[in-house]
């Protein structure tokens, strides 16, 4: 189950990657940012090695697995590290209201409460 479920996943991520398939991004739309893609490939890496430490395969197999577990589970941390995220990365810096020169207290109150319906 663990190695067909790497292959799977591990496809999935080659897809995204290479953004090939249109439905991907409807449907996986978390993979298109970094932390997303960091995740997946975490869970996935323990997917990994967890089938490598205690599947019943070959020697192969169970060395393959594990390598791929712990190098996606190093990548997956770095990933979280050094995100690029558009959505990080294309953010405008804040704004901070300068309400140093557009006065306050009495001066606002009266304008704010000009109105039709306001008798003065």
């Amino acid at each position: 189950m663990s190695l067909a479920s790497c292959r799977i996943f591990g496809l999935l991520l080659v897809v995204a990657e290479l953004q090939v398939w249109p439905p991907l991004e409807v449907y996986f739309g978390f993979l298109k940012l970094g932390s997303g893609r960091a995740w997946f490939l975490f869970f996935i890496s323990t997917l990994c090695l967890s089938g490598g430490l205690m599947g019943p395969r070959g020697a192969i197999d169970r060395v393959l697995l594990t390598v791929a577990g712990i190098a996606g589970i190093v990548l997956s941390i770095l990933g979280l590290i050094i995100r690029n995220d558009p959505s990080v990365t294309n953010r405008q810096p804040a704004q901070i209201p300068n309400v140093l020169n557009k006065g306050g207290g009495s001066r606002a109150a009266p304008a704010a409460r000009s109105g039709p319906d306001v008798e003065i």
